[in-house]
C-alpha cells in the first residue's frame, strides 16, 4: 500500500512541483508530520549544505 501511493501520488506531486519551482510563487513549503522521511531528507541536505 506504501509502494502504491508513493508510486502512485509523490512521484507525479513532486514532478508538479518542481516543474513550477522556477516561477517563485512560494519562498518556503511546510512539510507536513506525517512526512517524517521527507522531513530527514530536508534536513540532511540542510546539514549537507551547512545551513
Amino acid at each position: 500500500m506504501t509502494l502504491q501511493a508513493v508510486r502512485d501520488e509523490d512521484y507525479a506531486l513532486v514532478a508538479t512541483v518542481q516543474g513550477a519551482l522556477h516561477a517563485g510563487a512560494n519562498d518556503s513549503f511546510l512539510i507536513g508530520r506525517n512526512e517524517p522521511a521527507v522531513q530527514h531528507y530536508h534536513r540532511s541536505i540542510a546539514t549537507i549544505c551547512g545551513n
